[in-house]
């Protein structure tokens, strides 16, 4: 319920930004997400499930060509760590060990900034697009736990930060009408806080595209 009330207020903020700046496109896109946290698992029982189920929605403008800007904003979903007393984790090589047992949790969002190209094709069986995608995406990975024993008082910092790296992505829209397509999409964004694509998450989707 609160990842569709996230959805739902999301895409009225962007319908309205879109509205104002005449954007050429809105795109909702949902599907499938892994993430890369940097955790590693020390030899103990500790488990960590880093796959979940994710959207994004974005907005687009060209302004040359077949060239444009566009703004976006995803949910990659979570990523969590199950342990029980005594089992022991890295964040970044920094060791830690859970003092009660149960699942620590982040939850990955973002939003960001990039340019586009887009090239169309008309077929027997329809109109198709191809895009692809580069730009600068702003990420937060939410939480807290009381789980972690840390004599460094580091945990929070590695596994509940933020940071602006680069994201790019790629896809393909197949039209259903002279309005609305089908689009299958790959997005990857880095979460390595130094401006790169290193310590990737991605969101493997389809999704609808409204042309205006």
């Amino acid at each position: 319920m609160k990842k569709l009330f996230n959805i739902l207020s999301i895409t009225i903020l962007i319908l309205s930004l879109s509205s104002i700046a005449k954007a050429d496109y809105l795109k909702l896109n949902y599907g499938l997400t892994s993430i890369d946290s940097a955790v590693k698992l020390n030899g103990t029982g500790a488990t960590i499930d880093q796959d979940d189920e994710g959207f994004m929605i974005s907005a687009g403008s060209k302004f040359y060509g077949n060239f444009g800007l566009e703004v976006m904003y995803y949910d990659l979903g979570e990523t969590s760590i199950k342990g029980s007393v005594g089992d022991k984790i890295k964040v970044d090589n920094a060791g830690y060990v859970f003092t009660t047992a149960g699942t620590v949790k982040n939850e990955t969002t973002g939003y960001g900034l990039g340019i586009f190209a887009e090239s169309e094709t008309t077929t027997g069986l329809g109109t198709f697009s191809g895009f692809l995608k580069l730009g600068m995406h702003n990420w937060d990975r939410s939480g807290a736990t009381t789980l972690i024993e840390e004599a460094s008082k580091s945990f929070a910092s590695r596994f509940y930060n933020d940071g602006i790296d680069m994201y790019f992505g790629i896809g393909i829209n197949a039209g259903i009408t002279e309005n609305i397509a089908l689009n299958i999409s790959y997005d990857s964004m880095g979460f390595a806080d130094d401006g790169s694509l290193d310590n990737a998450g991605s969101l493997t989707s389809i999704g609808i595209t409204a042309n205006f």
